[in-house]
């Protein structure tokens, strides 16, 4: 069976599609450290010394499983050479209702990754 197949099979249960939704971001965001540092060229373990952290840590990065600071995604950058910027999606997503009378823009966003211009 191919991948698609499987997917679209999972995507009919219920809850699935929602699950997804909930991990897009963390998993958007693994990707990109991964194909940066690949780029780079750099394993892991020599990743986590340039940044002050342990492989492990950054194998969490990679497998979705942490929240990074914003202190290390800084880190992550300046070494990988890269800009995590947040943008909208490419499909949109319900408007969330917010609290607060200042923002009135829906609260979906991703991260995606880009090579920093020199």
């Amino acid at each position: 069976m191919r991948w698609q197949e499987v997917e679209k099979r999972l995507l009919e249960k219920p809850g699935v599609r929602e699950a997804m939704e909930e991990s897009r971001v963390e998993n958007e965001l693994a990707d990109a450290i991964i194909e940066a540092r690949l780029a780079a060229g750099l394993t892991q373990a020599q990743l986590a010394t340039k940044i002050g952290t342990n492989q492990a840590s950054i194998s969490r990065l990679e497998n979705a499983e942490a929240n990074p600071r914003l202190s290390t995604l800084k880190k992550l950058a300046n070494v990988l050479k890269v800009e995590f910027k947040v943008a909208p999606p490419i499909r949109p997503l319900p408007e969330v209702r917010r609290t607060y009378a200042r923002s009135r823009q829906p609260a979906a966003v991703a991260i995606a990754a880009k090579e920093a211009q020199s």
